[in-house]
């Protein structure tokens, strides 16, 4: 199995995807969150088996791994959002894209990852799982997702500039194929 759904890589998020939440709009002069996003990923398929006729005996994947990324109904958008221009809400739903993509991308390396580790015989299903459990660390992207709005200041419309280089660099670690963390360390944002 893959990277499931299909179209985890290039789903586009509408405000649909959101449930509303009712907040006060902030006071001018102060800001709050406005949005947040969340995701999460699963994994199936990850079991070592004997490699049959193997001597010394070898372990390997039993199947092609399943890695899902689910967007969350808990992701929210505060309702005083529509109440502003469609440029600055076109600018936040892009400002949740990237969060989104960040955490998809995690997902894509992961799997990728698990694709390299199916490839592999071990000596010990307990081998296998040590390599799996170091590929999990791909997963972890919080810091990235926090790096990204501190250096946004959770703001798009404000920090145009540095939204456009987090969403660039982003999009190109999707278009290129390239591991998000080496992108991202290489436009130094990480």
């Amino acid at each position: 199995m893959p990277l499931m759904p299909v179209n985890a890589l290039n789903r586009i998020l509408t405000w649909g995807d959101f449930t509303q939440k009712n907040l006060p709009a902030p006071a001018p002069g102060t800001s709050i969150t406005a949005a947040e996003t969340q995701v999460n990923i699963s994994s199936t398929g990850i079991r070592f088996i004997p490699v049959p006729g193997s001597a010394p005996r070898q372990f390997r994947l039993d199947q092609e791994p399943t890695v899902t990324v689910n967007f969350l109904k808990r992701s929210w958008v505060a309702n005083f959002v529509f109440t502003w221009s469609q440029a600055d809400q076109s600018a936040l739903l892009d400002h949740e894209q990237t969060h989104y993509l960040i955490a998809a991308l995690s997902a894509r390396d992961f799997f990728n990852e698990l694709l390299a580790i199916r490839k592999r015989d071990y000596s010990s299903s307990q081998a296998g799982i040590a390599d799996v459990k170091a590929a999990q660390k791909l997963l972890i992207n919080q810091d990235i997702q926090d790096k990204y709005d501190q250096d946004t200041k959770h703001l798009p419309t404000v920090n145009v500039m540095v939204q456009q280089v987090w969403s660039q660099n982003v999009q190109a670690t999707l278009r290129f194929n390239q591991p998000l963390r080496a992108q991202l360390k290489r436009a130094t944002l990480i």
